[in-house]
């Protein structure tokens, strides 16, 4: 019983270790995408910042690189997966960088300390909580795929409480998402440890919990920043 307790103990300093890197990567990730939109902002031509076909571009180029950093995973090294994702946060910041044309900085602010304090709450959830949220996996993957098609409807309906409702919902989506991508940390973890492919496993578990954080966000700023939009 001695032994089994402190190798518990070790066992759960390593996992808290683990997730603990893994966050540390997606907050970096963040900062990074946080300073590029800025310096987009500041600096890009206007009519670049407005322009369809350069969104169409750099949309296209994150799809790429998110699915070419989970084929990574498998085969290159763990430079190069970090790299990947840094590359993907700068190229998220150009993308972004319309958030600072559209809304007032300190709304801005405001909806990145509620997203990390939301995002925080639920990350906490999913590490302590005991039940299975596996089974949950079909519903999230449905809800995505309902709220493109919401999207879809919404660019010909053009209306602003539709918008609203879609936010709320998407914000709601990502939040539950949240919970269940720490818990697969975990698992993740308990598979692979701190083998080289457990190492390369948080750096796409970093990404996955990105890209909950900067949908959380983007829905909340079309919520709570309306009002501040330029015109």
């Amino acid at each position: 019983m001695y032994q089994n307790y402190f190798g518990e103990e070790s066992y759960r300093a390593g996992e808290r270790r683990y997730l603990a890197r893994t966050y540390l990567v997606m907050a970096g990730g963040l900062v990074l995408t946080f300073v590029t939109s800025l310096l987009t902002a500041l600096f890009m031509p206007v009519h670049m910042q407005y322009s369809f076909s350069l969104s169409l571009i750099l949309l296209l180029v994150q799809v790429l690189l998110a699915m070419s950093l989970g084929r990574a995973v498998a085969r290159a090294s763990y430079g190069t997966v970090v790299g990947m994702f840094i590359l993907y946060s700068l190229v998220s910041g150009v993308s972004l960088s319309y958030i600072f044309v559209l809304y007032d900085i300190q709304r801005i602010f405001l909806c990145f300390i509620a997203t990390a304090t939301a995002f925080a709450a639920m990350a906490i959830i999913g590490f302590t909580t005991k039940r299975d949220l596996s089974p949950l996996a079909g519903v999230f993957f449905g809800g995505v795929i309902g709220l493109i098609l919401l999207g879809i409807v919404g660019i010909f309906l053009r209306n602003a409480w539709f918008e609203v409702m879609i936010s709320i919902l998407g914000m709601v989506l990502f939040l539950g998402i949240t919970a269940y991508d720490t818990q697969r940390l975990k698992e993740m973890y308990r598979a692979h440890g701190e083998s080289a492919l457990g190492r390369k496993l948080s750096v796409y578990a970093a990404l996955q919990l990105y890209l909950d954080f900067i949908n959380i966000f983007l829905y909340m700023i079309r919520i709570f920043g309306r009002s501040s939009r330029n015109r």
